[in-house]
């Protein structure tokens, strides 16, 4: 018979046993009190502490211990071992080699060393650490606490609140399971799932894929260790995300959600809720959509960005600084490109627009849209519906004029100041020349008191041309008689121009007069 064949079988009588069986397979069985127990140094082990406090070691080949009752101490050493803590709150260490270790309940320490390990912390709120090679560690039951360790890892936390640490090693996959986790990765490519809860993921480096799972969940990207791109799911919920410096795609899913795009090239999408997204440095595409009396507010912030809403989603969108697209839907939108040179159509719906500082085109689209000049070479298009131009006065002369507009295509109404430019709040003179399409309906001038004047650019002849003051008297009788006089003529007279004031500044109702 060989040696490793043979087993020899020793029940323990007290605490001072000592053996040692150099060609045997060994099967120790512990007692009632706190043991201490040594495997042999060569050949397999079966070591049982049973209960009391035991302090159990394997040795150089296939140990099997179990620390049954008791809070046990449990090393494997060297060897491909399997380590069962049982009831109690247990240590475990796997040692060298490929180990299995069993946690069992209550809470429990478990570390798998070297090797490709698995490690099960199962019942009670176990702190696990995964240590060299490639783990597979679950945590079960309870608030665990699990380090992934330094190399490519599989952790799954399971039910309770647990935390998560991928490491700085390889490629993790890291789950949550069911519960309010915190998971966090470094440096590498790993792959996130928070599951159902309201989970914390961070990202402290790598291109990482991030799943949040149900719940109200929280994603922090890296601003350092260089750039890195994410792909965030942050799935039903009311959700936060900061995606960091990265070229991001963030998911908001179901819920009233905050995406941060922060620097980097980012999509940002999300097709439910009342959302609030910032676009960040960079260029970025940000694209929702959802159902009626659901809206988005929407901030560009620098870089060339494209945002886009459809349905009946209402957005309110800021272009920021750069060279901006901007496109509503079929709902109410407030729209406004700020800096650079834009491009916005509202598309459907009674939409409120204004193309901000620099060259922009505006398109209202259908409805009964609201659209406000800013500086720069504009032009301006109402679409369907009756549509209305705002020009801001500042006591001094415009000349309106029809001609070809060569950026659409299109005849329509140049407007200019005497300088050649309008700008928000007055009239400037940098050269800007604004052009207002034919579907156009009225243009609405204010001078500084907040007096309006409007034209109803329907009763104007093509091939029409004049100069007009508003405000120039300071107040908005004056100017309304200067409006009228401006364009009384043998073809078009008073009684085919329409103008109205009021007495405050805004965009409030207007009731029409007849001059």
């Amino acid at each position: 018979m060989k040696k490793d064949q043979l087993v020899k079988k020793v029940n323990a009588k007290n605490f001072s046993d000592s053996l040692n069986l150099s060609f045997y397979s060994l099967m120790v069985n512990g007692t009632d009190k706190d043991d201490i127990i040594q495997g042999n140094a060569n050949e397999k082990n079966f070591l049982y502490g049973e209960d009391g406090n035991d302090y159990i070691l394997g040795a150089n080949d296939i140990d099997f211990i179990s620390g049954g009752n008791g809070n046990d101490v449990l090393k494997g050493f060297q060897g491909q071992d399997e380590l069962q803590g049982n009831e109690g709150d247990d240590t475990i260490w796997g040692g060298e080699e490929n180990d299995r270790i069993y946690g069992g309940i209550n809470n429990d320490t478990l570390y798998g060393d070297e090797g490709d390990d698995l490690l099960y912390g199962e019942a009670g709120h176990d702190t696990i650490y995964g240590g060299d090679g490639y783990d597979e560690i679950q945590g079960g039951e309870g608030n665990d606490t699990i380090w992934a360790g330094w190399n490519r890892d599989f952790v799954e936390g399971g039910n309770g609140n647990d935390f998560i640490d991928g490491g700085a090693g390889g490629e993790n996959k890291l789950f949550g399971g069911d519960g309010n986790d915190t998971l966090e990765s470094y440096y590498d490519n790993d792959t996130l799932d928070g599951g159902v809860g309201d989970d914390i993921i961070t990202d402290w480096g790598g291109a990482n894929t991030i799943n949040a799972g149900g719940g109200n969940d929280k994603f922090y990207g890296a601003v350092s260790f260089g750039i890195h791109h994410n792909t965030i799911d942050m799935g039903n919920g009311d959700d936060y995300v900061f995606a960091g410096w990265g070229d991001d795609i963030v998911q908001g899913g179901d819920g009233n959600d905050i995406l941060d795009g922060s620097k980097g090239n980012d999509y940002l999408y999300d097709f439910s809720g009342n959302n609030t997204i910032n676009g960040g440095d960079g260029n970025d595409l940000v694209y929702v959509k959802g159902s009626i009396y659901q809206y988005s507010k929407v901030n560009g912030d620098d870089g060339d960005d494209v945002m886009i809403t459809s349905g009946d989603y209402a957005l309110n969108a800021d272009g920021g600084w750069g060279n901006d697209t901007i496109y509503g839907a079929g709902a109410v939108d407030t729209l406004f490109g700020n800096e650079g040179n834009d491009i916005i159509n509202g598309f459907g719906g009674n939409d409120d627009i204004g193309g901000g500082a620099g060259d922009d085109i505006v398109d209202g689209g259908d409805g009964d849209d609201y659209i406000y000049d800013h500086t720069g070479n504009d032009h301006l298009m109402g679409g369907a519906g009756i549509d209305t131009v705002q020009m801001f006065g500042k006591y001094d002369e415009y000349s309106i004029k029809y001609e070809w507009d060569p950026v659409t295509s299109s005849y329509a109404w140049r407007v200019t100041d005497k300088a050649g430019s309008t700008r928000y709040g007055g009239i400037y003179g940098d050269q800007g020349i604004n052009f207002i399409s034919t579907s156009v309906e009225y243009l609405k001038f204010v001078d500084l008191d907040g007096k309006a004047g409007i034209i109803d650019l329907r009763k104007l002849p093509s091939g029409f041309e004049k100069s007009l003051t508003v405000g120039g008297g300071g107040t908005c009788l004056e100017a309304l008689k200067q409006v009228s006089a401006a364009f009384t003529d043998d073809t078009l007279g008073t009684e085919s121009l329409f103008l109205d004031h009021k007495d405050n500044y805004g965009f409030g109702s207007l009731v029409s007069s007849q001059s």
